[in-house]
């Protein structure tokens, strides 16, 4: 069974949290416990790595990453977050595969943070148990990505700070949950409001039920699940209602503040408000409402982008028409100026034969000189000029 906890820290010596998770420390006065020369002993056995960072200098990247972007100056800032998954002494799992479930975690809900992760086999008061523990810049360094517990571009975006709300630790719970039990580890239901009462019933039920082939896992989390699946798609808590008798045949009783659900095998429903937070009639509703408004703020957002490209269709395809038009007219003006060479050749070539007679015909000469086109732009007015392009002579 592993369960999570978070410690907003405001300490500014990002270095104390690296030597916390390095070095002996008291259990009860939290001191640390030197040896004989007065020296800070170092724990027998941890794993340590850096995310986004180097654990040697995560105290110093992190001051710069605060500068950089001028964040954390208060002394009453939260400067880093504490994050614990600790595990129980008889879950099997090593601690490589313990370092890698903290680093997945920390992928999944703190992206773009600057973190060391640290594995301990050693649990409180010598309990045996592997835990992982993430200390994190509160300050985000690089971008992260929208999810679906992220309410608003600051909890995502490149150089604001963490948010720890309870919509993203419930999901980062449920995310604890489902990995736990695809390692085929006992597992608690850390949403609901009074687990410790509900493990054993929950262990006793693990054999009974199957999730996907994927393992085994309660009646209280196949009720979360397929809600979790139908409320993207429905547009109110009735639709919910009306889909759940319909399609899975479940028996659901509602009151004016509670509903109760019951799987066709179940002889006995589960309250909304037993199965964790999110799950009561008022939370499910507001659940529903959030949906469609991020369902109508995508369409909106669908309906725009589809404007803007339409408009920037259209406004490449009248570059293109004025291009064209452009093209031709040059082209045109192109072809009169060579025929206004050509013919302005013929007829000097006439005139020079001409003068090469020795008996010109003066009134000849004269017509000739008159047929020259000075300006090429009054060729198109000459009436006779194409047809007399196409005789043998002018």
């Amino acid at each position: 069974m592993a369960i999570l906890k978070h410690i907003s820290v405001k300490n500014r010596f990002y270095s104390d949290a690296v030597e916390y998770l390095t070095c002996q420390f008291d259990e009860y006065t939290n001191k640390p416990i030197l040896d004989g020369k007065g020296r800070i002993m170092e724990r027998e056995n941890y794993l340590i790595d850096g995310v986004n960072c180097d654990v040697d200098s995560f105290g110093a990247e992190c001051i710069e990453t605060n500068r950089f972007y001028g964040k954390n100056n208060s002394v009453n800032d939260v400067k880093a977050h504490h994050y614990i998954i600790s595990f129980e002494p008889e879950d099997d799992i090593t601690m490589e595969q313990a370092m890698e479930f903290g680093k997945k975690w920390l992928a999944e809900f703190a992206p773009g943070h600057q973190a060391v992760v640290a594995v301990h086999p050693d649990g409180h008061n010598n309990s045996r148990n592997m835990h992982i523990h993430m200390v994190i810049n509160s300050v985000r360094k690089f971008p992260g990505r929208k999810s679906i517990w992220h309410d608003k571009p600051c909890e995502w975006k490149q150089c604001c700070k963490h948010k720890s709300t309870g919509k993203m630790m419930y999901h980062a719970k449920k995310w604890v949950m489902d990995k736990c039990i695809r390692l085929g580890l006992g597992q608690a239901d850390l949403l609901a409001r009074k687990h410790k009462d509900n493990y054993w019933v929950e262990k006793r039920l693990m054999d009974k039920n199957a999730s996907d082939g994927v393992g085994v896992t309660s009646d209280r989390e196949l009720i979360r699940n397929t809600i979790d699946k139908i409320l993207p798609t429905v547009n109110s808590f009735e639709q919910l209602i009306e889909y759940l008798r319909a399609i899975y045949h479940w028996t659901i009783r509602v009151t004016n503040k509670t509903v109760t659900f019951a799987m066709p095998d179940m002889k006995k429903g589960i309250r909304g408000n037993k199965l964790g937070e999110g799950y009561g009639k008022a939370e499910l509703a507001d659940r529903i409402r959030g949906f469609v408004a991020e369902r109508e703020a995508k369409d909106l957002a669908m309906k725009q982008m589809e404007a803007e490209i339409e408009a920037l269709i259209q406004s490449e395809q009248e570059k293109k028409r004025k291009q064209a038009e452009e093209l031709k007219k040059r082209e045109g003006i192109s072809a009169i100026r060579n025929r206004v060479a050509e013919r302005n050749s013929r007829r000097f070539n006439l005139y020079l034969d001409e003068m090469d007679r020795k008996e010109w015909n003066n009134a000849y000469l004269d017509y000739l000189e008159g047929q020259e086109i000075v300006d090429w732009k009054t060729a198109t007015s000459r009436n006779d000029f194409y047809t007399d392009y196409d005789q043998s002579g002018i």
